[in-house]
């Protein structure tokens, strides 16, 4: 039962591997997590603001990671555009730019007190 558990954890490890090396944009939200990050650490973030900041980039690289398996999906399903495909490609991608907007609203809630204060 051991072996199974491990095995699945490392199956789960390789996908996210294959995100950041194949995700067409999951460098760039590795880049923008760590620099808000980085800007947590600057301006000394409370507990409550790391929370939040958290759940933002988990929630963005979570839509991420689906949309880009959706992507190869598809590709695989329909190697041609299929208009029903493009639909389904557009909602998960929609699913990304909710959860980068409610994402960024939040960081400008957290940091612009921040910022205004230097």
């Amino acid at each position: 039962m051991l072996r199974k558990e491990l095995k699945r954890f490392a199956d789960a490890w390789n996908g996210i591997v294959v995100f950041f090396k194949e995700g067409e944009h999951a460098k760039f939200h590795l880049f923008f997590s760590v620099f808000v990050i980085a800007a947590g650490f600057y301006f000394k973030i409370t507990s409550a603001e790391w929370i939040a900041i958290i759940i933002c980039i988990g929630l963005v690289l979570i839509a991420e990671a689906f949309n880009t398996a959706i992507e190869m999906l598809g590709d695989i399903v329909h190697k041609e555009i299929h208009p029903q495909m493009r639909k389904i490609k557009d909602l998960a991608a929609g699913a990304v730019l909710f959860a980068g907007i409610a994402a960024a609203a939040i960081g400008c809630i957290i940091f612009i007190p921040h910022i205004l204060k230097l």
